[in-house]
């Protein structure tokens, strides 16, 4: 569990003039934001063919500010997310894996914004070989493109729709190696009297 509270918290918002037709994004000082968390990590295997750890969150998000321009709010919100891993050893010699992972939000808040439920899935392949020292992965995140937040306000007269639209889909291959025989040097301890500690 973990609470935290920041006075005089601010981050980039949307305002839309009552008068004129356009958006200011801005920084302001609201009164404050609240956040109590509940977390859990579930980890699970079943024999050495499959590793999984299920993360899971519930946030209750309150964000009040009121003196922002003449359109203050004081919100609050549950939102739950979750973080699903896993990996599945298709085989052990040759050492060849798969890496699957899911995360999901619901409904959450940033100040007079309401963000709807969004997630993304990654998988990934991975051989391992010279004893453990390099490693080939060939990687694809955001498997269906769906980490575009979509974003409203109906705040009295503010009233707007906000919707991303960017590819977040990437295809990666990379290579390591792992150097081994490092030592690390004996290094003497900085007399720190004269300091007074």
């Amino acid at each position: 569990m973990r609470y935290c509270h920041r006075p005089h918290y601010f981050t980039q918002m949307m305002y839309l003039p009552p008068n004129e037709l356009k958006s200011i994004y801005n920084y302001q000082n609201w009164d404050y934001m609240n956040q109590l968390t509940f977390s859990s990590i579930l980890p699970f295997k079943i024999g050495k063919w499959w590793s999984s750890r299920l993360s899971l969150s519930a946030i209750l998000k309150h964000d009040k500010a009121s003196h922002y321009f003449d359109a203050p709010f004081d919100r609050k919100q549950w939102t739950g997310i979750g973080i699903w891993n896993n990996t599945f050893t298709l085989s052990q010699k040759p050492d060849i894996k798969i890496e699957l992972s899911a995360f999901g939000q619901t409904k959450g808040i940033q100040g007079s914004y309401t963000i709807k439920p969004m997630g993304k899935t990654d998988a990934a392949i991975r051989y391992t070989f010279l004893n453990q020292a390099a490693s080939i992965q060939l990687r694809l995140n955001d498997i269906f493109n769906s980490m575009n937040p979509y974003t409203t306000i109906r705040n009295g007269v503010q009233i707007a729709d906000m919707s991303v639209k960017r590819n977040q889909r990437s295809l990666t291959l990379s290579f390591s190696y792992k150097f081994k025989g490092f030592k690390e040097k004996e290094v003497k301890e900085i007399d720190t009297q004269r300091f007074g500690l």
